[in-house]
Protein backbone atom coordinates (compact mmCIF):
# COMPACT_ATOMS: atom_id res chain seq x y z
CA UNK A 1 0.00 0.00 0.00
CA UNK A 2 1.30 3.57 -0.88
CA UNK A 3 1.13 6.69 1.06
CA UNK A 4 1.47 9.95 -0.43
CA UNK A 5 3.24 12.25 1.73
CA UNK A 6 1.38 15.90 2.28
CA UNK A 7 4.94 17.78 2.19
CA UNK A 8 6.01 16.12 -1.53
CA UNK A 9 7.15 17.49 -4.07
CA UNK A 10 4.27 18.60 -6.23
CA UNK A 11 2.41 20.61 -3.31
CA UNK A 12 5.86 22.63 -2.97
CA UNK A 13 6.36 23.07 -6.97
CA UNK A 14 2.82 24.33 -6.87
CA UNK A 15 3.02 26.39 -4.12
CA UNK A 16 0.99 24.70 -1.87
CA UNK A 17 3.16 23.90 0.90
CA UNK A 18 4.72 26.09 3.01
CA UNK A 19 6.16 23.99 6.03
CA UNK A 20 9.66 22.49 6.36
CA UNK A 21 10.41 19.35 7.67
CA UNK A 22 10.22 20.64 11.38
CA UNK A 23 6.71 21.91 10.68
CA UNK A 24 7.72 25.46 10.75
CA UNK A 25 6.98 28.01 8.51
CA UNK A 26 9.62 28.29 5.50
CA UNK A 27 10.24 31.52 3.87
CA UNK A 28 11.41 30.61 0.76
CA UNK A 29 8.26 28.48 0.19
CA UNK A 30 6.28 31.62 1.14
CA UNK A 31 7.91 33.88 -1.16
CA UNK A 32 7.43 31.31 -4.19
CA UNK A 33 4.26 30.56 -3.09
CA UNK A 34 2.87 34.61 -3.37
CA UNK A 35 4.93 34.47 -6.85
CA UNK A 36 2.62 31.59 -8.31
CA UNK A 37 -0.23 33.12 -6.68
CA UNK A 38 0.38 36.29 -8.15
CA UNK A 39 0.88 34.46 -11.78
CA UNK A 40 -2.03 33.20 -11.96
CA UNK A 41 -4.43 35.72 -11.01
CA UNK A 42 -2.28 37.70 -14.21
CA UNK A 43 -2.85 34.98 -16.40
CA UNK A 44 -6.46 34.28 -15.35
CA UNK A 45 -7.70 37.66 -15.79
CA UNK A 46 -5.75 38.36 -18.26
CA UNK A 47 -6.98 35.19 -20.33
CA UNK A 48 -10.46 36.56 -19.41
CA UNK A 49 -10.22 39.57 -20.56
CA UNK A 50 -8.97 38.12 -24.38
CA UNK A 51 -11.58 35.76 -24.59
CA UNK A 52 -14.28 38.57 -23.87
CA UNK A 53 -12.72 40.28 -26.57
CA UNK A 54 -12.97 38.10 -29.12
CA UNK A 55 -16.74 37.68 -28.57
CA UNK A 56 -19.34 39.73 -29.62
CA UNK A 57 -22.66 37.89 -28.94
CA UNK A 58 -23.99 39.17 -25.21
CA UNK A 59 -25.15 35.87 -24.74
CA UNK A 60 -21.80 34.32 -25.08
CA UNK A 61 -20.11 36.45 -23.16
CA UNK A 62 -22.15 35.52 -20.25
CA UNK A 63 -22.36 31.69 -20.78
CA UNK A 64 -18.50 32.30 -21.13
CA UNK A 65 -18.32 34.20 -17.86
CA UNK A 66 -20.31 31.29 -16.16
CA UNK A 67 -17.52 28.64 -17.16
CA UNK A 68 -14.49 31.13 -15.75
CA UNK A 69 -16.28 32.25 -12.22
CA UNK A 70 -15.26 28.61 -11.35
CA UNK A 71 -11.36 29.25 -11.97
CA UNK A 72 -11.61 32.18 -10.45
CA UNK A 73 -12.75 31.22 -7.06
CA UNK A 74 -10.50 28.42 -8.02
CA UNK A 75 -7.24 30.67 -7.90
CA UNK A 76 -9.19 32.27 -4.89
CA UNK A 77 -9.16 28.30 -3.15
CA UNK A 78 -5.14 28.26 -3.42
CA UNK A 79 -4.57 31.99 -1.32
CA UNK A 80 -7.20 30.53 1.29
CA UNK A 81 -5.33 27.43 1.34
CA UNK A 82 -1.81 29.74 1.99
CA UNK A 83 -3.16 31.59 4.40
CA UNK A 84 -4.67 28.68 6.22
CA UNK A 85 -1.39 27.47 6.68
CA UNK A 86 0.32 30.20 7.91
CA UNK A 87 -2.52 31.50 10.04
CA UNK A 88 -3.32 28.21 11.62
CA UNK A 89 0.66 27.04 11.67
CA UNK A 90 -0.06 25.60 14.61
CA UNK A 91 -3.29 24.00 14.17
CA UNK A 92 -1.49 22.53 11.42
CA UNK A 93 1.79 21.49 13.04
CA UNK A 94 -0.43 19.42 15.44
CA UNK A 95 -2.88 17.79 12.92
CA UNK A 96 0.65 16.98 10.90
CA UNK A 97 2.28 15.40 14.02
CA UNK A 98 -1.03 13.43 14.47
CA UNK A 99 -1.27 11.76 11.23
CA UNK A 100 0.55 7.96 11.87
CA UNK A 101 -1.97 5.73 9.61
CA UNK A 102 -0.87 5.25 5.79
CA UNK A 103 -3.91 6.21 3.72
CA UNK A 104 -5.12 4.63 0.52
CA UNK A 105 -8.02 5.75 -0.97
CA UNK A 106 -7.26 9.68 -0.32
CA UNK A 107 -4.44 8.28 -2.70
CA UNK A 108 -6.74 6.85 -5.19
CA UNK A 109 -9.22 9.81 -5.15
CA UNK A 110 -5.81 12.12 -5.51
CA UNK A 111 -4.95 9.74 -8.47
CA UNK A 112 -8.44 9.88 -10.09
CA UNK A 113 -8.51 13.48 -10.08
CA UNK A 114 -5.06 13.44 -12.04
CA UNK A 115 -6.32 10.70 -14.93
CA UNK A 116 -9.66 13.48 -14.97
CA UNK A 117 -7.59 16.18 -15.30
CA UNK A 118 -5.06 14.51 -17.92
CA UNK A 119 -8.56 13.86 -20.02
CA UNK A 120 -9.75 17.60 -19.59
CA UNK A 121 -6.43 18.74 -20.82
CA UNK A 122 -5.94 16.87 -23.88
CA UNK A 123 -9.79 17.23 -24.79
CA UNK A 124 -9.39 21.52 -24.44
CA UNK A 125 -6.19 20.77 -26.52
CA UNK A 126 -8.16 19.15 -29.25
CA UNK A 127 -10.83 21.54 -29.26
CA UNK A 128 -8.30 24.43 -29.32
CA UNK A 129 -6.96 22.83 -32.40
CA UNK A 130 -9.45 22.05 -34.27
CA UNK A 131 -11.12 25.68 -34.52
CA UNK A 132 -10.28 27.76 -37.34
CA UNK A 133 -8.74 30.51 -36.33
CA UNK A 134 -6.68 33.09 -37.28
CA UNK A 135 -3.86 32.66 -35.59
CA UNK A 136 -3.21 36.38 -34.81
CA UNK A 137 -1.34 37.33 -31.58
CA UNK A 138 -4.57 37.45 -29.04
CA UNK A 139 -5.51 33.73 -30.54
CA UNK A 140 -2.21 32.75 -29.63
CA UNK A 141 -2.09 34.62 -26.53
CA UNK A 142 -5.16 33.05 -25.78
CA UNK A 143 -4.70 29.91 -26.40
CA UNK A 144 -1.42 30.03 -24.32
CA UNK A 145 -3.22 31.18 -21.32
CA UNK A 146 -5.85 28.65 -21.96
CA UNK A 147 -3.11 25.94 -21.23
CA UNK A 148 -2.15 27.79 -18.43
CA UNK A 149 -5.77 28.02 -16.81
CA UNK A 150 -6.20 24.53 -17.10
CA UNK A 151 -2.81 23.49 -15.57
CA UNK A 152 -3.20 26.16 -12.75
CA UNK A 153 -7.25 24.79 -12.28
CA UNK A 154 -5.74 21.23 -11.18
CA UNK A 155 -4.13 22.56 -8.26
CA UNK A 156 -7.47 22.12 -6.46
CA UNK A 157 -7.14 18.22 -6.19
CA UNK A 158 -3.50 18.98 -4.03
CA UNK A 159 -5.99 20.34 -1.63
CA UNK A 160 -9.19 18.04 -1.49
CA UNK A 161 -5.79 15.43 -1.24
CA UNK A 162 -4.31 16.80 1.79
CA UNK A 163 -8.13 17.09 3.01
CA UNK A 164 -8.75 13.64 2.48
CA UNK A 165 -5.78 12.33 3.97
CA UNK A 166 -6.38 13.99 7.19
CA UNK A 167 -9.51 12.82 7.29
CA UNK A 168 -8.48 9.25 6.20
CA UNK A 169 -6.13 9.35 9.08
CA UNK A 170 -8.40 9.96 11.67
CA UNK A 171 -11.03 8.00 10.32
CA UNK A 172 -8.53 4.46 10.24
CA UNK A 173 -7.78 5.52 14.02
CA UNK A 174 -11.28 5.49 14.79
CA UNK A 175 -11.94 2.21 13.33
CA UNK A 176 -9.07 0.65 15.47
CA UNK A 177 -10.74 2.06 18.86
CA UNK A 178 -14.05 0.99 17.71
CA UNK A 179 -12.40 -2.71 17.49
CA UNK A 180 -11.13 -2.70 20.35
CA UNK A 181 -13.96 -1.37 22.57
CA UNK A 182 -15.90 -4.07 21.29
CA UNK A 183 -13.65 -6.94 22.81
CA UNK A 184 -13.96 -5.15 26.32
CA UNK A 185 -15.97 -8.08 28.10
CA UNK A 186 -12.92 -10.36 28.05
CA UNK A 187 -10.76 -7.72 29.80
CA UNK A 188 -9.70 -7.68 33.00
CA UNK A 189 -8.47 -4.15 33.64
CA UNK A 190 -11.57 -2.41 32.42
CA UNK A 191 -11.45 0.94 33.74
CA UNK A 192 -7.43 1.09 32.42
CA UNK A 193 -8.89 0.01 28.81
CA UNK A 194 -11.87 2.18 28.86
CA UNK A 195 -10.29 5.31 29.91
CA UNK A 196 -7.25 4.89 27.08
CA UNK A 197 -10.02 4.29 24.51
CA UNK A 198 -12.25 7.45 25.82
CA UNK A 199 -8.57 9.20 25.80
CA UNK A 200 -7.67 8.27 22.19
CA UNK A 201 -11.51 9.37 21.29
CA UNK A 202 -11.49 12.37 22.95
CA UNK A 203 -7.70 13.13 20.79
CA UNK A 204 -9.29 12.28 17.31
CA UNK A 205 -12.66 14.50 17.85
CA UNK A 206 -9.71 17.36 19.37
CA UNK A 207 -8.13 17.13 16.00
CA UNK A 208 -11.18 16.32 14.02
CA UNK A 209 -12.19 20.01 14.93
CA UNK A 210 -8.78 21.05 13.91
CA UNK A 211 -9.20 20.13 10.35
CA UNK A 212 -12.95 21.47 10.45
CA UNK A 213 -11.25 24.92 11.37
CA UNK A 214 -7.79 24.77 9.29
CA UNK A 215 -9.94 23.58 5.96
CA UNK A 216 -13.28 25.69 6.60
CA UNK A 217 -12.88 28.23 4.06
CA UNK A 218 -10.83 25.94 1.21
CA UNK A 219 -14.54 23.53 1.52
CA UNK A 220 -16.54 26.68 0.75
CA UNK A 221 -14.66 27.32 -2.28
CA UNK A 222 -14.62 24.09 -2.86
CA UNK A 223 -18.38 23.59 -2.69
CA UNK A 224 -18.35 26.92 -4.43
CA UNK A 225 -16.27 25.73 -7.76
CA UNK A 226 -18.34 22.52 -7.58
CA UNK A 227 -22.03 23.71 -7.36
CA UNK A 228 -21.43 26.59 -10.62
CA UNK A 229 -19.12 24.18 -12.11
CA UNK A 230 -21.85 21.50 -11.68
CA UNK A 231 -24.73 23.40 -13.48
CA UNK A 232 -22.88 25.30 -15.76
CA UNK A 233 -21.40 21.67 -17.33
CA UNK A 234 -25.00 20.16 -17.19
CA UNK A 235 -26.35 23.60 -19.08
CA UNK A 236 -23.44 22.77 -21.53
CA UNK A 237 -24.32 19.14 -22.10
CA UNK A 238 -27.57 19.74 -22.54
CA UNK A 239 -27.03 22.58 -25.02
CA UNK A 240 -24.54 20.70 -27.18
CA UNK A 241 -26.88 17.37 -27.21
CA UNK A 242 -29.52 19.47 -28.57
CA UNK A 243 -27.73 21.42 -30.82
CA UNK A 244 -25.61 18.43 -32.03
CA UNK A 245 -22.22 19.99 -31.59
CA UNK A 246 -18.39 18.45 -31.62
CA UNK A 247 -18.56 15.65 -29.77
CA UNK A 248 -14.92 16.63 -28.41
CA UNK A 249 -16.61 19.26 -26.86
CA UNK A 250 -19.56 17.03 -25.14
CA UNK A 251 -16.84 15.06 -24.09
CA UNK A 252 -15.16 17.90 -22.12
CA UNK A 253 -18.39 19.36 -20.72
CA UNK A 254 -19.44 15.40 -19.25
CA UNK A 255 -15.24 15.06 -17.79
CA UNK A 256 -15.84 18.22 -16.37
CA UNK A 257 -19.46 16.84 -14.59
CA UNK A 258 -17.77 13.78 -12.93
CA UNK A 259 -15.09 15.73 -11.75
CA UNK A 260 -16.79 18.41 -10.21
CA UNK A 261 -19.15 15.93 -8.94
CA UNK A 262 -16.74 13.85 -7.53
CA UNK A 263 -14.73 15.97 -5.35
CA UNK A 264 -18.05 17.54 -3.61
CA UNK A 265 -18.68 13.48 -3.36
CA UNK A 266 -15.22 12.84 -1.80
CA UNK A 267 -15.23 15.83 0.54
CA UNK A 268 -18.98 14.64 1.93
CA UNK A 269 -18.05 10.77 2.05
CA UNK A 270 -15.20 11.85 4.83
CA UNK A 271 -16.94 13.76 6.91
CA UNK A 272 -20.29 11.71 6.91
CA UNK A 273 -17.78 8.45 7.42
CA UNK A 274 -15.80 10.16 10.52
CA UNK A 275 -18.96 11.13 11.81
CA UNK A 276 -20.27 7.30 11.49
CA UNK A 277 -17.60 6.19 13.36
CA UNK A 278 -17.82 8.60 15.82
CA UNK A 279 -21.61 7.63 16.32
CA UNK A 280 -20.45 4.18 16.22
CA UNK A 281 -17.84 4.47 19.34
CA UNK A 282 -20.94 6.18 21.00
CA UNK A 283 -23.44 3.67 20.14
CA UNK A 284 -20.55 0.73 21.50
CA UNK A 285 -20.03 2.99 24.94
CA UNK A 286 -23.52 3.12 25.62
CA UNK A 287 -24.00 -0.54 25.36
CA UNK A 288 -20.90 -1.22 27.23
CA UNK A 289 -22.16 1.00 30.86
CA UNK A 290 -25.52 -0.09 30.48
CA UNK A 291 -24.62 -3.98 29.95
CA UNK A 292 -22.06 -3.59 33.17
CA UNK A 293 -24.44 -1.52 34.86
CA UNK A 294 -27.63 -3.94 34.85
CA UNK A 295 -25.12 -7.21 35.19
CA UNK A 296 -23.44 -5.41 38.56
CA UNK A 297 -19.92 -6.80 37.36
CA UNK A 298 -18.31 -3.34 37.51
CA UNK A 299 -17.58 -0.86 39.88
CA UNK A 300 -20.30 1.70 40.50
CA UNK A 301 -18.32 4.94 40.32
CA UNK A 302 -16.48 3.28 37.08
CA UNK A 303 -20.18 3.07 35.78
CA UNK A 304 -21.27 6.51 37.03
CA UNK A 305 -18.08 8.14 35.00
CA UNK A 306 -18.71 5.95 31.59
CA UNK A 307 -22.10 7.23 31.79
CA UNK A 308 -21.36 10.73 32.21
CA UNK A 309 -18.86 10.39 29.26
CA UNK A 310 -21.89 8.46 27.09
CA UNK A 311 -23.93 10.53 27.66
CA UNK A 312 -22.46 13.36 26.18
CA UNK A 313 -22.69 11.78 23.04
CA UNK A 314 -19.78 13.95 21.26
CA UNK A 315 -19.26 13.95 18.04
CA UNK A 316 -17.93 16.37 15.11
CA UNK A 317 -20.34 18.59 12.50
CA UNK A 318 -17.64 19.57 9.59
CA UNK A 319 -19.05 22.95 8.07
CA UNK A 320 -17.61 25.60 5.27
CA UNK A 321 -17.08 28.06 7.13
CA UNK A 322 -20.69 27.73 9.12
CA UNK A 323 -22.38 28.62 6.46
CA UNK A 324 -23.28 25.29 5.34
CA UNK A 325 -23.29 21.27 6.84
CA UNK A 326 -20.55 19.33 4.67
CA UNK A 327 -22.59 15.91 4.11
CA UNK A 328 -24.47 14.02 1.82
CA UNK A 329 -27.26 15.93 2.12
CA UNK A 330 -25.43 18.79 0.66
CA UNK A 331 -24.74 16.39 -2.65
CA UNK A 332 -28.88 15.78 -3.17
CA UNK A 333 -29.36 18.94 -2.63
CA UNK A 334 -26.59 20.09 -4.73
CA UNK A 335 -28.03 17.63 -7.82
CA UNK A 336 -31.73 19.02 -7.09
CA UNK A 337 -30.84 22.44 -7.36
CA UNK A 338 -29.19 21.87 -10.85
CA UNK A 339 -31.82 19.93 -12.32
CA UNK A 340 -34.07 22.86 -11.46
CA UNK A 341 -31.95 25.40 -12.28
CA UNK A 342 -30.46 23.43 -15.38
CA UNK A 343 -34.30 22.96 -16.56
CA UNK A 344 -35.41 26.49 -15.96
CA UNK A 345 -32.67 28.20 -18.02
CA UNK A 346 -33.03 25.69 -20.91
CA UNK A 347 -36.68 26.83 -20.61
CA UNK A 348 -35.55 30.50 -21.64
CA UNK A 349 -32.53 29.31 -24.15
CA UNK A 350 -34.42 27.20 -26.74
Amino acid sequence: MFDFSLSSSLPKITGLWLFNDFYGINRKFLIYSIIVRFFEFVCIIFSIYLIFLSIKDNANIIYALIFQIPILINSVLNVTHICSQYYYKELWKQSLVFKTEKTKYSNYIFLTNCAEFGIIFILALLFRLTQRLDHTWRDNAVYIGLLIVQITFSFKSIIVNHFSILMENLIIKQQKINKEMELLNNELYLKLFVNILIKKHDEIIINARLINTIFSWQNLCLCTICTIGFISNVYGVCVKLFLKLQIRALLLNITYFVHYFGIIQAVAYYCENLRGQIDNFNYLLVRFTSERSLSGFIDVRIIDDLQFYASRNRNVTFSAAGYFTLGYPLVTTLVGTTITLVAIIIQFTF
